[in-house]
């Protein structure tokens, strides 16, 4: 519930009650800036939607929510009705109203000054400036870290504006060196009696290939840590968020990814000369993808979801989580509020070095002159890439992208293999990396039996990763597409088809609009009810996808028949051409049907379907004069040769290069 306030005549207020949490829960008020559910079903929904949330968590989507919506005074109160309370100073804090949730009189503050503190925040916004409490309206720098609460972007939260880089680089020791700078000083909320405000501080610096963290208590701890390297872009989005904890005098464990120590890490426990535990911890950025959208929920993948660790380069804004727990005391301090980030920005300035980094670029490319990216250099620092023989492939000034030429191009991941390396005119070195550059597709190797139970079974060699497809030539000279395999990490699959071709030919899209086929097969019956899965888990999202199922419907004599279509959402009957079924739009599971004559012989029957979003399905049944209502029906995919069947396949590799078909195979 929150109130909506509008200053009207001689200094009074009109308030109104909204509740913002159910409309935003519902979606149902028609504002971009409402979510219309929880942020991972709400990104299901809105794939192109990323809602700005500066704590960048997720459990504060509700003041997220408050905190971006503009259109309050468009929503009308649950019954229409006002509350009247005079505002003196116009700060829309009211004077004194014990029906609202509080007043000038509650909070200590003058009505008549819009900003009581004199620290360019009205009174109205130290109310509003946390989640969980207001900023000090009587204090210009609420937290005491030396920044006022109007220049403050966390005023409720001590935490340093900015992280010095790590030079010199600090040796892990346990004792926290010069090189640090604090990075949360001051503590949030605890339950710990008394505890005093800078007894438990940490401190932090950087380097592009590590996060340096020391914290300082007085008695042993455990820290709870959510760390996201993108502090811009929301809790839930890119793959560079970790949960992850340290316990008294043991190793860091992430949480997610799940791995029991921090891969490289380095950790020294120690106690200083005042009786306080120290933990000085080394953080390599290089740990695996953290928590992102697509990784987590399978929403549709953005370009940051695909990060390798921690991002570390400067400018960045990088947030944090902190929480410690004291277990002989059985005490708990919060360094931030519960369920929230809070960020700082990485600084690095000319004095410090430069430390190449060749890391956030695609590792794999189809062009013979690919770009790469080299990050940790200063802005007039000369970088030139060669390659592992010492060749000069490109070169550049400052961070940003190098255009290569004469490169090993191939057309796999080993014959398209290149090893390259930055130096820098300051004598520095990047890490050797690996480009792939990939600009063509060998036909696969493809070879075929038949099973005990009259099927064509196949088993195929080529590239891991690609899509391989398995084609038959119909009795037209025509080859047509019968079935797909995505090769493993061994670049081999295996593949089957009904040699009766009994049933409907299904091509399935990955989209809604039927673009391009992922998937064939032959469906012997139109019998689907996805819920809210999909065709092919991992081929097909379970949203917005389509297919279109063809063949023809072979009749001995002249029949008259009623065809029933029941789909979940759009769909259409067409028989020789005609649209027999108009099942068209976004609905739930109903049925249509229609009664048609239709003389001896072949007819051409289709069937068109989509799946926009929720739960899906597709059925189709007839129920021939005289006879049953059935699923069955004298369909068949194609036309089939007389003799022996057929087969070829061709490849698709994972950067989309497509092969020349394989040798035929033929089967009796």
């Amino acid at each position: 519930m929150t109130m909506q306030y509008r200053t009207i005549a001689d200094g009074k207020l009109e308030v109104s009650a909204i509740c913002l949490g159910c409309w935003s829960m519902a979606g149902g008020a028609g504002w971009r800036e409402f979510l219309s559910g929880h942020p991972d079903s709400d990104s299901a929904g809105h794939p192109d939607r990323v809602i700005e949330n500066a704590g960048a968590q997720h459990w504060d989507w509700e003041a997220c929510t408050l905190r971006n919506f503009k259109h309050y005074l468009q929503i009308p109160g649950a019954t229409s009705s006002y509350i009247y309370a005079l505002d003196s100073d116009g700060d829309g804090l009211p004077d004194r109203h014990p029906s609202l949730p509080m007043d000038e009189e509650r909070f200590g503050t003058d009505p008549n000054n819009k900003d009581t503190d004199g620290d360019g925040l009205s009174d109205l916004e130290e109310f509003t400036a946390d989640i969980y409490f207001g900023s000090d309206p009587l204090d210009t720098d609420s937290d005491g870290d030396g920044i006022p609460d109007s220049s403050d972007l966390w005023p409720t939260v001590a935490i340093n504006k900015g992280m010095d880089y790590a030079w010199p680089t600090p040796v892990i020791d346990g004792e926290i060196d010069d090189v640090y700078s604090p990075l949360i000083t001051r503590w949030y909320a605890t339950n710990w009696d008394e505890l005093d405000k800078e007894a438990v501080q940490t401190y932090a610096c950087w380097d592009e290939k590590n996060l340096y963290l020391a914290a300082r208590a007085p008695a042993k701890f455990n820290m709870s840590v959510q760390t996201d390297t993108s502090a811009h872009n929301g809790f839930w989005e890119g793959g560079d968020t970790y949960l992850w904890n340290i316990a008294a005098d043991k190793q860091p464990a992430l949480g997610i990814p799940r791995i029991p120590v921090w891969p490289g890490s380095e950790v020294k426990w120690s106690t200083d000369d005042s009786g306080a535990t120290v933990v000085e911890m080394k953080l390599p950025t290089l740990v695996g993808q953290g928590w992102s959208r697509e990784a987590n929920f399978g929403g549709r993948k953005l370009p940051e979801d695909v990060v390798d660790g921690l991002v570390l380069l400067s400018g960045r804004a990088v947030s944090f989580n902190l929480i410690f727990d004291f277990p002989e005391e059985k005490k708990r301090v919060l360094l931030t509020p519960n369920w929230t980030m809070i960020s700082t920005r990485l600084e690095k300035d000319r004095r410090d070095p430069d430390l190449p980094i060749l890391r956030f670029f695609d590792k794999m490319q189809n062009t013979a002159t690919p770009t790469v990216r080299v990050d940790g250099v200063a802005s007039r620092t000369r970088v030139t890439i060669y390659s592992e023989d010492g060749r000069k492939l490109g070169s550049g000034t400052g961070n940003g992208p190098i255009e290569l030429s004469g490169v090993k191009v191939g057309s796999d991941s080993e014959s398209g293999k290149n090893v390259i390396i930055a130096k820098t005119s300051t004598r520095k070195e990047s890490d050797p990396v690996e480009l792939i550059v990939d600009t063509s597709a060998k036909p696969p190797l493809v070879d075929a039996k038949t099973s005990e139970d009259d099927k064509a079974e196949f088993s195929m060699t080529g590239e891991a990763g690609a899509r391989v497809t398995i084609e038959y030539e119909t009795a037209k000279d025509n080859w047509a597409p019968v079935a797909v395999a995505v090769l493993n990490e061994k670049g081999k699959d295996t593949a089957e088809v009904d040699r009766s071709f009994s049933g409907f030919y299904g091509e399935y899209f990955d989209t809604e609009e039927w673009t391009e086929p992922v998937m064939y097969r032959v469906d012997p019956e139109i019998k689907f009810d996805y819920e809210g899965g999909s065709p092919a888990k991992g081929t097909i999202a379970p949203e917005s996808f389509s297919v279109k199922w063809s063949g023809k419907l072979n009749l001995e004599s002249e029949t008259k028949a009623t065809f029933f279509l029941s789909t979940d959402d759009g769909s259409r009957l067409y028989i020789d051409g005609e649209m027999i079924i108009d099942h068209w739009g976004h609905h739930g599971k109903t049925e249509k049907s229609a009664e048609i004559t239709l003389e001896a012989g072949a007819h051409d029957i289709r069937i068109d379907y989509y799946e926009n979003y929720g739960w899906a399905a597709a059925h189709l049944e007839w129920q021939p004069e005289g006879g049953e209502r059935t699923y069955e029906m004298p369909v068949t995919a194609f036309e089939k040769r007389s003799g022996g069947t057929k087969y070829r396949a061709t490849q698709v590799d994972v950067l989309g290069n497509k092969s020349e078909p394989s040798k035929t195979v033929s089967i009796k």
